[in-house]
């Protein structure tokens, strides 16, 4: 397993902002659909409700939408009401 970390306290991001995910895909390199498990990461980070995010990828929250395909973690997110997206890529496998 392998740790996702979303975070608000770098690059001059304003103290109050938390991080707001915008798009997660499990397994985009394997061609899955964009945004398979957005709302299970947006849910998790929501909970922590705070400027950094931590998430474990694992198969047993995830589910595995491509069997024997090394797949990667790709999440977009924002800070608060910063328009700016940030991009977070854990390689293959990610679980």
């Amino acid at each position: 397993m392998k740790d996702l970390v979303a975070q608000c306290d770098a690059w001059g991001a304003d103290r109050t902002s938390i991080v707001q995910v915008q798009s997660a895909t499990y397994g985009r390199n394997c061609r899955v659909n964009k945004d398979n498990v957005t709302q299970k990461v947006w849910e998790s980070c929501r909970s922590q409700g705070g400027r950094r995010c931590n998430y474990v990828v694992s198969t047993s929250v995830l589910g595995d939408p491509a069997v024997n395909c090394a797949k990667d973690l790709t999440v977009e997110w924002t800070c608060g009401t910063s328009t700016g997206l940030n991009r977070l890529v854990i390689g293959g496998e990610a679980n």
